[in-house]
């Protein structure tokens, strides 16, 4: 089979799930060479985040938990680029941007010292491997219990959001949210649909990550005595009272994920991925298929994302 060929019968997920794969390698290979553009560490980080709710998908939870410690690796220095993009559109002073400068020189080099991007590149390379054997029969099997788990979990969350809207619970909230939203994405995938709740959700989540980068961004700004600090806390005000309003507003969401059609274990397509661990398979195939390596498939890095990724 030709690569064109190859690529043309390989469902849509699959194909993701392949370039999640490339994104985030050549993403690392761009770090390795002190490229540690704004731009690569959020692609890293938001490939990490979707294979690790497609690995929880598949009852990988070991697998899903190395990718998610992974990404957590380049949180601070993810916080810091973006605290500096804040300050430039709000034409803080330039002393301000020179302190915030040194203080992401300073963790990249930390995370250069300690040999960050070469164990990432490990943990990606051991724990997610590609094949395009068929395993659908498996992954519907798990559906109903993971969209049991997580609206038990969305439950349980939005009580105590809604009991105690401070910062922890809402970050929580945030996490379970975001979690959902990539599911529900491979989901949709795998039936070759969209699905609104996908744009909801996000919409939800950029509202709690807004007030969580702006509780950061205050800490720092007092912390590092900069003159945009009093702005800040401001801001973070308005934010914080908007983020408190969330729990109340998503009471719909646990009924309509137990409806949304992406979660259902009905399908039109029969393919899609196996994902293996490097010391041997852990979903076995049912149907014999050749193996598209993840060379084979690398195709351009999508645009840049805003940091509700």
């Amino acid at each position: 089979m030709s690569l064109a060929q190859s690529r043309v019968s390989q469902p849509e997920w699959y194909r993701i799930a392949v370039r999640e794969r490339s994104v985030i390698l050549r993403g690392i290979r761009s770090l390795e060479r002190s490229h540690s553009r704004e731009s690569s560490i959020h692609r890293i980080r938001t490939s990490c985040r979707r294979f690790q709710a497609l690995l929880e998908l598949l009852g990988r939870q070991q697998d899903a938990q190395a990718v998610a410690d992974a990404a957590g690796l380049l949180s601070k220095l993810r916080a810091l680029q973006v605290f500096r993009r804040y300050l430039r559109s709000k034409r803080a002073s330039r002393a301000d941007l020179t302190l915030v400068k040194d203080r992401i020189r300073r963790e990249i080099d930390r995370l250069t010292e300690k040999g960050t991007y070469p164990a990432l590149a490990r943990v990606i390379t051991n724990h997610v491997v590609l094949s395009r054997d068929v395993i659908d029969p498996l992954l519907a099997a798990r559906i109903p219990l993971v969209r049991d788990r997580q609206i038990e979990r969305l439950r349980q969350t939005l009580d105590e959001a809604l009991r105690r809207p401070r910062r922890k619970p809402l970050h929580a909230l945030r996490l379970l949210l975001k979690q959902v939203r990539y599911q529900t994405e491979w989901l949709s995938r795998r039936q070759g649909s969209r699905t609104e709740l996908v744009s909801r959700l996000k919409t939800v989540q950029t509202l709690l990550g807004r007030y969580e980068e702006l509780a950061d961004f205050k800490r720092w700004a007092r912390k590092w005595d900069l003159r945009i600090a009093g702005r800040i806390r401001k801001e973070w005000k308005r934010a914080r009272r908007r983020a408190r309003a969330v729990p109340q507003s998503l009471s719909w969401l646990p009924d309509v994920l137990r409806s949304e059609a992406a979660w259902q274990t009905a399908r039109a397509a029969t393919t899609t991925c196996r994902i293996i661990r490097r010391t041997g398979p852990v979903l076995r195939p049912v149907t014999d298929t050749p193996r598209l390596e993840p060379s084979e498939f690398s195709p351009p890095l999508p645009d840049p994302q805003t940091s509700s990724d």
